[in-house]
């Protein structure tokens, strides 16, 4: 018998344009042998030819295989609805730089609910996504969404989603009560956001990397702002908040392999009562505290850091127009500044200046000297 089946996956949306080159959605031949696939970009057509295979392979390379729909700069799109697939189902669907899609219609979800692990809608005119289905998608992992213009995501509950990406819409809200028990990665960079309701973190125990990149967390990091309860932080990015100060406390729950990037805001002044309680937990792991590219003073109040080699491990910076932290020369603050006593709250020492007007602060010129 010719077992020959012609899905015809695409004609729907790309019928509306014409088909880009490189857009090829059969999986990897390994993967559906002894059945074979072709794509035909001149009408959109994909064709699986199974002549010399028997049912249970046939059954197999359509069930057990990944199969991806994708459509990149398809201006055409506006809508999606459902049963734009017939009876096909994909378990990633990539639908990117469709500049005029404004609805998703939560049917078009809805019919791939068994299957659909991976979503993405970038760069289109999204105000609005279908939130509510989210729970009836029993196997989805990933859900993306930069590039649009979302303003809010309500209280979120799936058993399986791990993955939100929501980069440079208009997010000002998010609401609490995120029921995700698997949910490890979230990133809100680019969006007018700047608040987190008391412990919506707390009940993301498997959470490992967030990315708020150009959010609107300065101008000060206020204490409890950022509380993770997870054992796996891995990544914690800050990058162009304009925060000039951060409070003690400010951020709690990282680990010795936490990635903490500060690089491109305002702060001027690296503060022990801030900054050695995080450095005590990454000294004893590989993470790091990123600074750079901050008007940075190295003055007398950051002795307690260059002072201590353990610790200047675990920090990048430089200081405004200046040398590395790692470039300072301990000597010189041990000779030019003094600790004074008693110490702050929480044992933090105040150091100043032992001479009078503006001491320079040249690289290193001599070993370093350790000292608590």
């Amino acid at each position: 018998m010719d077992e020959t089946i012609v899905l015809c996956l695409l004609s729907l949306l790309l019928s509306l344009v014409p088909p880009t080159s490189g857009q090829i959605p059969c999986p990897d031949p390994e993967d559906i042998s002894p059945c074979t696939c072709s794509y035909d970009e001149e009408n959109g057509q994909v064709s699986a030819d199974c002549s010399l295979a028997n049912v249970s392979e046939i059954y197999s390379a359509f069930n057990d295989v990944v199969w991806e729909f994708n459509t990149w700069g398809n201006v055409a799109i506006t809508e999606l609805s459902g049963g734009i697939f017939g009876n096909v189902s994909f378990q990633h669907v990539f639908i990117m730089y469709s500049e005029n899609l404004v609805t998703i219609d939560p049917s078009f979800l809805l019919a791939m609910k068994d299957t659909l692990v991976t979503v993405s809608f970038t760069s289109g005119r999204l105000e609005d996504f279908p939130w509510d289905v989210v729970p009836q998608l029993v196997v989805i992992e990933q859900i993306s969404l930069d590039g649009n213009a979302v303003t809010t995501v309500p209280e979120l509950q799936s058993s399986t989603l791990q993955s939100l990406w929501l980069r440079d819409n208009r997010i000002t809200t998010l609401q609490e009560k995120w029921i995700l028990p698997i949910f490890s990665s979230l990133a809100l960079g680019g969006n007018p956001f700047s608040e987190f309701s008391s412990g919506f973190f707390a009940d993301f125990g498997q959470f490992g990397s967030f990315y708020c990149q150009e959010c609107n967390f300065g101008p000060t990091l206020n204490s409890g702002k950022l509380e993770f309860n997870t054992r796996q932080l891995w990544e914690l990015h800050l990058e162009g908040n304009h925060i000039t100060t951060i409070e003690a406390g400010a951020i709690s729950g990282y680990t010795a392999e936490t990635k903490l990037n500060l690089d491109e805001n305002s702060i001027t002044e690296v503060k022990e009562e801030v900054f050695r309680p995080i450095l005590e937990v990454l000294s004893s792991g590989d993470g790091i505290v990123s600074l750079l590219d901050n008007p940075i003073q190295c003055v007398c109040s950051m002795a307690w850091l260059v002072l201590n080699q353990t610790l200047l491990e675990h920090v990048v910076g430089n200081c405004e127009n200046g040398p590395s932290f790692q470039e300072l020369d301990p000597f010189h603050f041990e000779e030019s500044c003094m600790k004074m006593n008693p110490p702050m709250p929480g044992g933090h020492s105040t150091w100043v200046s032992s001479h009078l007007g503006v001491i320079p602060f040249p690289r290193r010129g001599r070993p370093a000297v350790d000292r608590e």
